[in-house]
């Protein structure tokens, strides 16, 4: 079995895990191919692998650190900086986090819970597109629902990409006992 072979098969148990039952491996593997033209689908597997690469990378490297550690005796304390910038590095060597992916995982999930009913007042309803313009749930085509989603989609993203970045920014202040990221950055 080639590697990459094995990191689909990866893929797969995790999704397996994440979804059980509910998860259908060709179903899934149907509706990306369908999603995605082939210069998607290759930058998301070239950044699959790459991910890959970096842990085992980071692993190795890991490995030895502990090694000299352990030969050492003891760890050399790091000053504040110098630990958020290694912290900083760990962090773009780890594999990305597929926020994106996951946001797609959960509205999937969800849709699957929801019992939508086209009643007259919902399909009356207005709806704004993203270009500006107006139509309504019963007239838009699956073109336009499908702008919809996506502006939804990246509006959630960036609402949790902001509320990650304060909750870091109360993190990094807390540990350094600053009061400002202003504070902290001079120090």
């Amino acid at each position: 079995m080639s590697s990459v072979e094995k990191i689909l098969q990866r893929a797969v148990k995790s999704m397996e895990a994440l979804l059980g039952a509910q998860f259908d491996a060709m179903e899934a593997s149907t509706m990306v191919a369908e999603s995605l033209d082939k210069d998607a689908l290759v930058s998301v597997a070239a950044s699959y692998i790459r991910g890959e690469y970096n842990r085992q990378k980071r692993s190795k490297v890991l490995k030895a650190e502990r090694e000299v550690t352990q030969l050492s005796g003891r760890e050399l304390p790091l000053r504040y900086a110098e630990t958020q910038a290694h912290m900083d590095k760990e962090a773009r060597e780890r594999e990305p986090f597929d926020l994106h992916g996951h946001m797609n995982e959960i509205v999937l999930r969800y849709k699957n819970e929801i019992k939508a009913e086209w009643t007259e007042e919902l399909l009356s309803q207005s709806i704004h597109m993203p270009d500006g313009t107006e139509t309504t749930w019963g007239d838009a085509s699956m073109a336009q629902h499908e702008l919809r989603m996506d502006m939804f989609m990246k509006n959630a993203t960036a609402n949790i990409e902001g509320a990650a970045r304060h909750k870091k920014a109360i993190e990094d202040l807390r540990l350094s006992g600053r009061s400002t990221l202003s504070e902290l950055v001079s120090a």
